[in-house]
């Protein structure tokens, strides 16, 4: 593990082939306010969340893109995402939030401003191989492991937990596994679902249901 200290002497240094070569899940900020300095970095996997929003000669971060909304009075939709979120095909555009005046830090990006002016960097990695094949069974076991991992440090500690529940292969295994770590913590799961009577065609209820039980 990386001392937090040392963490802070990699961002100072902002060397975007440094901090793109950390591994792990981390999400960083270093601002020295004297200089008007502020450097963001984000692990490349996206394991943890950054959003920042600018305003002139403002700037903000956090890991919670509803939280800085909440705190700098910027709370209005931005409804092109949000549409997007929910239709039944398609993607958010990259970088957008539910929140028109927050943006989200990318997957391996770096955020460095100077003064008023703001650069977002990003190193890219060439696509490689491996050069040996990893047996199913070994790769089941590193998915579970890292599943498990990734679904409890997101749980909160003493409170219940809520998940959007449909019937696909994301949720149910992450439903399941959050549910078994609440119980352990006396606290329980939430899952909210719904239906469209408009398109049946995209009616999973019969999946929702399975997994419930």
């Amino acid at each position: 593990p990386l001392a937090p200290v040392e963490f802070a002497r990699l961002l100072h240094r902002s060397n975007i082939s440094e901090l793109s070569s950390l591994r792990g899940v981390f999400a960083g900020t270093l601002i020295i306010p004297d200089a008007q300095f502020v450097v963001v970095c984000r692990d490349r996997l996206g394991g943890a969340t950054a959003y920042y929003k600018e305003d002139g000669g403002s700037f903000a971060v956090a890991s919670n893109a509803y939280l800085l909304a909440l705190a700098s009075n910027s709370i209005s939709e931005d409804p092109v995402t949000i549409g997007r979120h929910f239709r039944l095909k398609g993607s958010h555009p990259p970088g957008r939030t539910a929140f028109g005046a927050v943006s989200e830090l990318l997957p391996g990006e770096v955020i460095l401003r100077r003064g008023n002016r703001t650069s977002v960097l990003r190193k890219k990695w060439p696509l490689g191989t491996t050069s040996h094949a990893i047996p199913a069974s070994q790769v089941t076991d590193l998915i579970r492991e890292r599943l498990e991992c990734a679904v409890a440090r997101i749980l909160p500690e003493n409170s219940d937990s809520g998940i959007m529940l449909s019937g696909g292969m994301d949720s149910g295994p992450t439903a399941s596994i959050a549910a078994r770590l609440l119980q352990s913590r006396a606290t329980q799961l939430h899952a909210v679902s719904w239906s469209l009577d408009d398109f049946p065609e995209a009616d999973e209820w019969t999946w929702i249901e399975a997994l419930a039980n």
